[in-house]
């Protein structure tokens, strides 16, 4: 494992990043508490590495209506494997997709595991579209982040809603809209 991280960090390095984020997958026939322990211990016998690398290792909880069979499939247990590592190489993303599509109460969910978020993640839910197409309040999100004085990384992780440059002028007109309400 110790090799995988080096060689993610090289790769970083030759790209200029910094993240490695890291889903996983649940064994199964493995009971759930042991495999989150496992992951656990592991993150945090690699975390002073991941430092030494300048990388953080962001932890992103996936909802199972998308990628069935996650270890970390909700937000709450990406939390607790980072507040149990507790080191600063060991963060989470924060999904706005995942979070929505999984467990709803998108701002209620940002609050409780604020002091461990590194990185945001933003799709519009349903379609995995340009925010401002769908069910989100990305006014309230944004105005939840500036509350914050978040400066992170915002990633917009997102298809377009119409093909070409039709829908690259669609997303940035819902984007403009978005930012113009916050």
């Amino acid at each position: 494992v110790r090799d995988e991280l080096r060689a993610a960090a090289a790769a970083q390095k030759r790209a200029g990043g910094k993240y490695l984020t890291l889903t996983m997958a649940a064994a199964p026939g493995v009971a759930w508490g042991f495999q989150l322990g496992a992951l656990i211990e592991t993150l945090k016998a690699l975390a002073d590495e991941a430092a030494r690398l300048d990388m953080v290792i962001v932890l992103e909880a996936t909802a199972d209506a998308r990628f069935p069979g996650g270890l970390m499939n909700r937000l709450e247990w990406a939390w607790l494997v980072a507040h149990q590592v507790n080191h600063p190489s060991v963060r989470l993303v924060f999904d706005i997709l995942h979070v929505q599509t999984g467990e709803g109460a998108v701002l209620e969910k940002a609050a409780q595991v604020w002091d461990f978020v590194e990185l945001v993640q933003i799709a519009e839910c349903p379609g995995r579209v340009e925010p401002g197409a769908g069910e989100i309040n990305f006014p309230a999100f944004f105005r939840f982040l500036r509350a914050r004085n978040y400066g992170g990384l915002v990633e917009l992780e997102h298809r377009k809603s119409l093909p070409g440059r039709a829908g690259e002028d669609l997303a940035l007109a819902r984007l403009r809209a978005i930012e113009a309400a916050f």
